[in-house]
């Protein structure tokens, strides 16, 4: 028997967690010899037609399809055409779209009022929850009588077969709990990959102790721990197979203790493999991806994370709302004023990278307030800020009380809301625009101290006891990139840099408080390590010197800090070093000299300040900057 499990993932980086715990219970049911499993992934932007080929040449007897709402609609498709030419084949789908999908097993879908299955045909049968238990029964059953392939309930659950169960094991909240594998866990990668420059994902939990209505977790019984010891030879594994990048998937990563043994297991098998590989040349370092709770960045934890490798870990944080208001609507515990300062120690003193999330159309939170949580959490200068917007998944809570908050949302997958009773829809789309600036200019890292230079001088004047100074840049910068239809568009980041220019002019039309502006851009335009000889005319400073580096190269100042430049010759030295000279110190009068190098990326310059402001040049001091574009 052949089972083809598929993925359509949202982008090539991607991998598929889930099919490959699938194919792992399988073979853990019955022997890869009576059962060949195939894992094939492709991404939401292939050709349907490409997809479905390479499907039917693989001569399927079952195809198993992997459902989320970022690609329900293209897999729809996909089933649709391979059903006309594969018309033997058994299509089963499972994942989080399909976990509303419960009922009476022995009820056809239309008296279970569910229409899944009746407007989709092509589909014979659904796994509704989680997976591997029942699609290792129902995988067994098959292989033991082809003829269940055929018969027996459409809709699969835990109730499914004298064989499937419910895992007995310890559930509890954050404090409770032994470490123990509760019969969920599979090892989901046996089989070598390929896995460079791939985001690989790992589980050691499931489930989440906070209810948060929007989030399919809100319907979960507490938090499953696994025995994270098993999770020490699958990352060996995988460092050798390539991977560098390993994202935990578990809801609240810092739940329990527990999850300081994960961290200490992940740096344990990296270095007992950086020390085998020797150092190799552009050998990357491995990081870990958590989600973890403001809420609970405890004291203990904290001290943890500071004696922790920072670049070998990556915290994410969901703040979606500083509003009570929102977060009681929501049922989510949270008090962003208690955990703030934390933020700025991990990313700031600690230097761990940070990213930090929010959600537009919550209930009961208008676009002021939207932009007013994006200004607070902004300030805090995490590597990423995402702002996100509500999707109303199947199955939670939020979506059956949609009603009584006025939220309207689309019918089709991913289900985003259009407006709630707070927030019309043509404010979702003016925070849309935001959302693009700010993924342009601050998570790309382009505006570092620019950002805080426009956001302090275009903030002047401004009614007293508002200050929201950087959202209203970032709305402003919005509109001013929509009059002139610029969304939508390809843009390298020179040009990115830009298209500031005009914005300066109607945001900032004070003379002086501009030109402060354009000196925090150019430092900007440096770090980032765009070219010098390609800089817009309007970026260049007053009296800029094109300084020959070559000829100072045998000052004192290049013997003491370029020592590790002295064997470049002329060419290398014109294209990583620039010199450039500003009115005042940019990176000391600004509060962003902290973020700059980390947050820049691998393409960046690194400056220091020489000369001094003791040089007299015309009107005042000149503080003259060099950047290069290796480390010193």
């Amino acid at each position: 028997m052949r089972l083809v499990l598929v993925a359509l993932n949202a982008r090539y980086s991607h991998t598929n967690l889930a099919i490959r715990c699938l194919r792992a219970a399988v073979w853990q049911k019955v022997s890869p010899a009576v059962c060949d499993v195939i894992c094939r992934e492709f991404t939401i932007h292939d050709d349907i037609g490409t997809v479905v080929g390479d499907i039917y040449a693989l001569e399927p007897d079952i195809v198993g399809f992997s459902c989320y709402i970022w690609n329900i609609e293209r897999l729809k498709a996909v089933w649709r055409r391979l059903r006309l030419v594969c018309p033997q084949v058994v299509f089963v789908c499972g994942g989080p779209e399909m976990s509303d999908l419960v009922g009476d097993l022995s009820s056809e879908p239309a008296a279970m009022g569910n229409r899944f299955l009746e407007e989709n045909p092509e589909v014979d049968r659904v796994v509704s929850g989680e997976g591997e238990q029942v699609w290792a029964e129902f995988i067994g059953r098959c292989v033991r009588d082809k003829s269940s392939l055929f018969k027996g309930p459409r809709i699969l659950n835990l109730e499914f077969g004298a064989d499937a169960h419910r895992d007995g094991g310890h559930r509890g909240g954050q404090n409770g709990g032994r470490y123990r594998d509760n019969g969920f866990w599979v090892d989901p990668y046996t089989v070598e990959e390929d896995f460079s420059h791939r985001y690989v994902y790992l589980e050691a939990s499931r489930g989440c102790p906070f209810h948060c209505a929007y989030c399919l977790s809100a319907c979960d019984d507490g938090v499953r721990y696994m025995d994270v010891e098993k999770l020490a030879p699958v990352l060996g594994r995988l460092f050798q197979w390539g991977a560098r990048m390993i994202k935990m998937v578990d809801r609240t990563f810092n739940a329990h203790p527990w999850g300081k043994r994960v961290l200490d297991i992940f740096r344990e098998e990296w270095e007992k493999f950086e020390g085998k590989a020797g150092t190799v040349m552009g050998l990357p370092k491995a990081r870990i991806h958590c989600e973890m709770a403001g809420d609970l960045l405890s004291n203990s934890w904290m001290e943890y994370l500071a004696s922790y490798p920072p670049e070998l870990i990556q915290v994410e944080i969901g703040v979606q709302t500083v509003h009570d208001r929102t977060l009681s609507a929501i049922h989510r515990r949270q008090d962003f004023s208690k955990w703030a300062d934390k933020v700025v120690r991990l990313q700031h003193e600690m230097g761990i990278s940070v990213h930090l999330d929010l959600i537009a159309g919550l209930p009961e939170e208008d676009k002021a307030a939207v932009l007013e949580s994006l200004d607070r959490v902004i300030r805090l200068r995490p590597q990423r800020l995402q702002l996100g917007f509500l999707k109303m998944l199947k199955g939670s809570p939020l979506r059956d009380e949609a009603p009584v908050h006025g939220i309207v949302y689309s019918p089709d997958a991913p289900y985003e809301v259009l407006r709630t009773a707070a927030l019309s829809y043509k404010d979702l789309l003016e925070l849309h625009g935001v959302e693009d600036i700010l993924d342009k200019y601050y998570n790309s890292g382009l505006l570092g101290y620019g950002l805080d230079a426009m956001a302090r001088e275009s903030g002047k004047g401004r009614e007293s006891g508002k200050n929201t100074a950087y959202a209203d840049l970032l709305s402003a910068l919005a509109v001013f990139w929509q009059r002139r239809g610029w969304f939508g568009r390809q843009w390298q980041r020179r040009d990115l840099m830009n298209n500031l220019e005009g914005f300066l002019w109607e945001g900032v039309p004070d003379d002086a408080a501009r030109e402060r502006c354009i000196e925090a851009l150019r430092f900007d335009y440096c770090v980032a390590g765009l070219p010098v000889e390609q800089m817009p005319d309007w970026l260049h400073g007053p009296a800029e010197v094109n300084r020959n580096c070559w000829e100072q190269q045998d000052k004192e100042f290049w013997r003491q800090r370029l020592s590790s430049g002295q064997t470049m010759d002329r060419r290398q030295w014109a294209r990583r070093i620039s010199v450039s000279c500003f009115r005042y110190n940019v990176p000391v009068e600004l509060s962003v000299g902290l973020r700059t190098g980390s947050r820049a990326g691998s393409n960046v310059g690194s400056g220091f300040l020489w000369g001094g402001g003791g040089t007299e040049v015309g009107d005042g001091d000149l503080f003259w900057y060099l950047f290069t574009s290796f480390s010193m």
